[in-house]
């Protein structure tokens, strides 16, 4: 912001699609805290695709922080979709954090999104982070529903992809489960209860379940993967109704601004 009028810092990351999570950041900015949106795949001297993505990049971020924020705490960061993924993998790694908003989450380490789909989405100082890939659902409605999805692809149709994913947290390992409880952060984990990408309210519970003092979910009824967009981009079925998309879209801005402002309130 021009001036600054509140503590700390929020940096935003995007989803698979490539974005730097511009909204969150834009709305901190506007609030009066200076913020980041940050890319974290597909940029110059980053992995080409979402498969790999070293989670020590994220000292880097620390470190330019630590050198140009004049006020650095509390330290806020948000993500989207694979950013939430990537954002909840950073809480048990850097107690720097200390909030995270997470939207339409994952409570598991899941699949890389590249040719190499057995690869993990991460990595973490030079080792792969354990994950759940679509292997692990060798369940025969598992395998007639990806055989749909092979069709829906050769049809140029919308796929949905939640099915094969429950299937795959159903034999979830727990070593690819990630530890939020191994973070002091403060989570605020936000999904529609319709979403047809992936499983985004029930994983939100689930990090909820794992430490409730420390995890808010907020569900937006009827409302699918990315609240305030479309419900068919980019040949997926992201789910949710068109009003509830546009409603969800509108209480998921002002949630997210009331939350940053009790995170980090005005100074006097």
């Amino acid at each position: 912001p021009e001036t600054r009028t509140r503590p700390g810092v929020t940096v935003s990351y995007g989803g698979s699609g490539g974005n730097a999570g511009w909204e969150v950041a834009v709305s901190a900015a506007q609030m009066g805290q200076e913020s980041l949106a940050l890319f974290f795949w597909g940029q110059p001297n980053q992995t080409e695709y979402l498969d790999e993505v070293p989670l020590d990049h994220f000292q880097e971020v620390i470190d330019w922080i630590d050198a140009n924020v004049q006020s650095p705490k509390p330290l806020i960061v948000a993500g989207r979709s694979k950013g939430a993924e990537y954002t909840a993998n950073l809480l048990p790694r850097y107690d720097r954090i200390d909030h995270a908003i997470l939207v339409a989450p994952a409570s598991y380490s899941l699949g890389a999104l590249s040719p190499q789909f057995s690869h993990s989405s991460w990595t973490y100082q030079g080792q792969p982070v354990p994950h759940l890939d679509w292997s692990l659902d060798t369940s025969p409605e598992g395998q007639q529903l990806k055989g749909l999805q092979s069709i829906d692809f050769l049809l140029n149709r919308p796929m949905a992809n939640v099915k094969p994913y429950e299937g795959v947290l159903a034999a979830a390992t727990e070593d690819a489960r990630i530890r939020i409880e191994d973070s002091k952060a403060t989570i605020h984990a936000l999904a529609g209860d319709a979403d047809q990408l992936w499983p985004s309210a029930q994983m939100a519970n689930q990090l909820k379940e794992t430490n409730p003092e420390q995890v808010q979910v907020t569900i937006y009824p009827g409302a699918g993967h990315a609240p305030g967009a479309q419900r068919y981009v980019a040949g997926l079925d992201l789910g949710g109704t068109d009003d509830a998309n546009a409603a969800a879209g509108i209480k998921l801005s002002a949630d997210i601004a009331d939350q940053l402002d009790a995170w980090a309130p005005q100074e006097s």
